[in-house]
């Protein structure tokens, strides 16, 4: 499989700290640069239960210390951007992180334990910055993750390979791309984070390394590239922890093509390795390869027995090496091999769906002698396994990655009177054709029913009750004519299917149903009928069938969304597609069939809705859409019955993406839905009418829904405050229900009530105070809601969301050797705080071009251990000496601008201009740049 080579995009450089930069340019001049933060949303958004274990465990495993097996998935996890888990011999698989794009996203190769007993790896993407470009990063057995280093481009990106630990204790590893090149590089990476470049990769030397590097006994490192040498087929290479790079074989097809698996070196000191490609029959080849370049073939796929081996070899105890090939064997799903030093070959296991298909990586030999090894894809769910198989070639599943709660709740919730909430998932379950579950309010999931064919298969409705407490719903497929049914089912889990579609009456209902005020069931299917766009149709409870519209493209298309009725009869849905921008639409349709378009999505307000529609207390109609909004990953809205919409919340990834939900109103008056990767999430809804006015701080009238940023706040200081102040504008008294901090970190907040009355007479206020304090050690933006809640005809929540940023001064997130506060404040000076303490160290002093003066606690709080600049102890002063000769133009009087004069700006007798200050603790740091 050959990667197609694409650059991430490049983004703005990060914003949001203040900048104080001073130059020199023959009169001093300073700039102030104050970057504000984005507004939230007056709505608070909520997760309230997310379960994912990952998928496409592209990485092999590695077994720890403890003897529990680690690794990596390329995706999946909260965010989908992949996971670190372990997992016992016995299939306990427990995820100790999930990536995120600052963190990183989609770790592709395998982890490596360090001798302080940590995992290292990289992640292909992520890590924020301008190129988004991939990390390096360590991780603890308990899950303490921490980045070591952020790839820009210059020095490589997207690490396709691991590291491997030299002798030395540092990190080494390749970047598929980047460096001088950009065919990519070989980088070395401290513990703390220190990063070095050794080689930049060409065309003619060997270009696009997709695996890390093996290092032999000689205390150098060996690898391979994909691309580049003499006929532009890989090579094999090896380099010095100094950088010194030799090629020692390029591949010329016949002996192998595209090398992307690492090494290993076998007992007798040679190196054995796999091509993807070439060899006698095209299909990839085993080969050594000795330290002075001598290249053997041993052995040349032909398919029966495997094909388009990706991973790098194991040697067993036994001294044959085990390795897995992606492609070939009795089902073309990859093979487990054994192959020994003379060549001779032996097949262990085929592959094939249920037992995991695709094996990308490589093995592991366990300490039970056990060869332990993932596969990309197949098992329960096709979202790949975890293995054993013995060196006879007895394989076992110990895992299979998938959820067995479902996967891929595309449905909305139901919530029965005891106030827990049904749904569906479209894949996952014992059979992966979807379940119905229920989730308590307190967090409990339990599966009712898993769908296996017959009676339905992949789910993509929400439920309905009806009277007498039995939930109605559709599969997509499945059923007598395998083109979708219509059931139903209790809350104890029995299920009855009532009717199985075919073309002709519809077919791939992807909605969920609505009980209409006539007793019968109403619903769309995404296709079949007259025009195969779809159509509205209504079923009896008896399963009686009637098609009431056939979609065209012009009045919306594809309704993958459900019905509901409104307070005037008629019916309400979206269509997913048509309409006048393609984006989809919002419509009505009568009892009878009469069809009329309330709307047509475009990108801004949302695109693609695939839920249908809850009528709210106000009337309003209140759904989702799958992608477009602020950040394309869908919204939730509001319309009226006359069309007009309201965005109320666009998705972001971070917690939630692209919700195929009918959103519905819980007992709390709150919306409850879902979003991919089994994430349920609940919307507290802002009242549009108040009837109190609030001010923070006094004088300053707030809007519900505005955003009140208390800046930054070292761990270690005193609170923030904030006095509230809320007036009665009305000509009645005024009575509140209450007041509370709300939200993700409402711990951090505090709220003082002293002499705070919640009845307040007609033009009276009242009172009190709300404090920014941080609870616990570690850093972090902390985002919480101030809710104030009215009573009476025009009751309502007033929202102010609070955001703060808590920084320690003793945690080092990053473990660059400079604690997070340190950070934040060389940040607000211009610097980059992602570079490694020596390289900063290094770059404050070089010369008069960039020379930071430091108050005594500046310096302690930046960890650099002694003043940059020389400071006298007894007075206080600090020295600074430029290294300038002394001319006639260069005295004393030309520099009148400065804010230092005479005394404090001096020529001493070497000819040097020496600066004396004085500054107090809360001096500026002051950045000169001479031109």
């Amino acid at each position: 499989m050959r990667m197609n080579k694409s650059r991430p995009i490049l983004n703005s450089p990060p914003v949001g700290w203040l900048t104080f930069r001073c130059r020199i340019l023959g009169r001093f001049v300073c700039t102030l640069l104050v970057m504000h933060a984005s507004l939230l949303h007056a709505q608070v958004f909520e997760v309230l239960f997310a379960e994912n274990l990952g998928q496409s465990p592209y990485a092999g495993l590695a077994q720890g210390a403890d003897g529990h097996f680690y690794g990596t998935t390329h995706s999946g996890g909260a965010s989908g951007l992949g996971t670190v888990f372990k997992v016992a011999e016995g299939g306990a698989l427990t995820v100790l992180h999930s990536f995120n794009q600052t963190h990183g996203s989609y770790p592709w190769a395998a982890l490596v334990q360090g001798d302080d007993g940590s995992f290292y790896g990289t992640t292909l993407q992520g890590g924020g910055g301008p190129w988004d470009a991939g990390t390096v990063f360590k991780i603890a057995a308990d899950g303490t993750h921490a980045v070591l280093h952020f790839f820009d481009g210059a020095n490589g990106y997207s690490p396709m390979g691991g590291v491997v630990q030299g002798g030395d204790g540092a990190f080494y590893g390749t970047t598929l791309y980047g460096g001088d090149n950009d065919n990519g590089t070989v980088f070395k990476v401290t513990a703390a984070g220190a990063h070095t470049v050794l080689h930049s990769f060409d065309e003619t030397a060997g270009s696009q390394p997709h695996s890390g590097m093996t290092l032999g006994g000689d205390g150098i490192f060996y690898g391979t590239t994909a691309y580049g040498g003499d006929h532009g087929h890989g090579t094999v290479f090896k380099i010095t922890a100094s950088g010194t790079h030799t090629v020692l074989h390029s591949f010329d097809e016949t002996d192998g093509d595209f090398p992307i698996a690492g090494l290993v070196q076998g007992g007798d000191s040679g190196f054995y390795g796999t091509t993807y490609g070439g060899g006698d029959h095209g299909l990839g080849t085993v080969f050594k390869i000795t330290a002075d370049g001598t290249h053997t073939v041993l052995h040349s796929f032909a398919g029966a027995d495997g094909a388009n081996p990706q991973a790098r070899l194991a040697q067993g105890g036994d001294g044959g090496f085990y390795g897995t090939t992606y492609e070939g064997g009795a089902h073309g799903q990859g093979t487990v091999f054994k192959i020994t030093a003379d060549g001779t070959h032996t097949l262990l296991h085929d592959f094939q769906e249920n037992t995991g298909a695709f094996p990308f990586a490589g093995l592991v030999q366990g300490g039970d002698g056990v060869f332990y090894g993932t596969t990309e894809y197949g098992g329960v769910a096709s979202r790949g396994t975890v293995f054993k198989i013995t060196a006879a070639g007895t394989h076992t599943v110990i895992h299979s990655f998938h959820d067995i709660h479902g996967g891929e709740p595309f449905a909305g919730l139901a919530q029965d009177s005891a106030g827990s909430f049904y749904g569906t998932t479209v894949g996952g379950g014992e059979d992966g054709g979807g379940t119905v579950f229920r989730t308590a309010s307190d967090g409990t999931h339990t599966v009712l029913h898993s769908f296996a064919g017959a009676d339905g298969f992949h789910p993509f409705s929400h439920l309905v009750q009806d009277g007498d407490g039995v939930f109605y719903g559709t599969t997509s497929a499945g059923g007598a004519g395998n083109h979708g049914t219509v059931f139903k089912i209790t809350a104890a889990g029995a299920h009855t299917v009532l009717h199985s579609f075919s073309s002709t009456d519809g077919r791939n209902p992807k909605a969920g149903l609505v009980q209409g005020g006539d007793g019968d069931f109403y619903g769309t299917t995404s296709a079949g009928g007259a025009g195969n766009h779809g159509t509205v149709f209504k079923i009896t409870a008896a399963g009686a069938h009637t098609m009431l519209h056939s979609f065209s493209s012009t009045d919306g298309r594809n309704p993958n969304a459900g019905l509901v009725q409104g307070g005037d009869g008629d019916f309400y849905g979206t269509t997913s597609a048509g309409g006048a921008g393609n984006h989809g639409t919002v419509f009505k349709i009568t009892s009878t069939g009469t069809h009329t378009v309330l709307r047509s999505f475009s990108s801004t307000d949302g695109r693609n809705p695939n839920a249908g529609l809850v009528q709210g207390g106000d009337g309003d109609f209140y759904g989702t859409t799958t992608l477009g909004g602020a950040a394309n990953h869908g919204t939730v809205f509001k319309i009226t019955a006359a069309g007009s919409l309201t965005v109320l919340h666009s998705f972001d990834g971070s917690q939630a993406s692209q919700p195929r939900s009918t959103p519905i109103f819980g007992s709390d008056g709150h919306l409850y839905g879902t979003a991919r990767f089994m994430v349920v999430w609940r919307l507290r809804l802002a009242h549009a009418t108040l009837d109190f006015a609030v001010e923070h701080p006094a004088g300053v009238e707030r809007e519900s829904g505005e955003n009140v940023n208390f800046g930054v706040l070292a761990l270690d200081t005193s609170t923030i405050p904030g006095e509230v102040v809320v007036r009665n504008p009305g000509e009645t008294a005024l009575s509140m229900a209450g007041v509370a901090i709300i939200g993700l970190s409402a711990e951090d907040y505090t709220l003082n009530l002293t002499g705070f009355s919640t009845e307040v007479p007609a033009g009276g206020e009242t009172r009190f105070t709300l404090r920014f304090a941080p609870n616990g050690a570690m850093s972090g933006t902390r985002t919480a809601q101030l809710e104030i809640i009215s009573e009476g005809a025009e009751s309502g929540a007033f929202l102010l969301n609070l955001s703060g940023l808590a920084l320690s001064t003793t945690l080092d997130t990053d473990s660059d050797g400079l604690n997070d506060w340190a950070e934040h404040r060389l940040a607000a000076l211009g610097y980059n705080w992602q570079t490694a303490q020596p390289a900063l160290v290094t770059a404050l002093f070089d010369g008069a071009a960039a020379a930071g003066l430091h108050t005594a606690a500046q310096v302690q709080a930046l960890h650099f251990g002694t003043p940059l600049i020389q400071r006298n102890a007894g007075t206080g002063v600090f020295t600074l000496t430029l290294g300038l000769e002394k001319s006639d133009t260069l005295e004393p009087e030309s520099f009148q601008p400065f804010p230092v004069t005479a005394p404090q700006l001096t020529v001493n007798g070497q000819g040097k201009i020496e600066f004396h200050f004085t500054p107090g603790d809360d001096a500026a740091f002051y950045l000169l740049r001479a031109q």
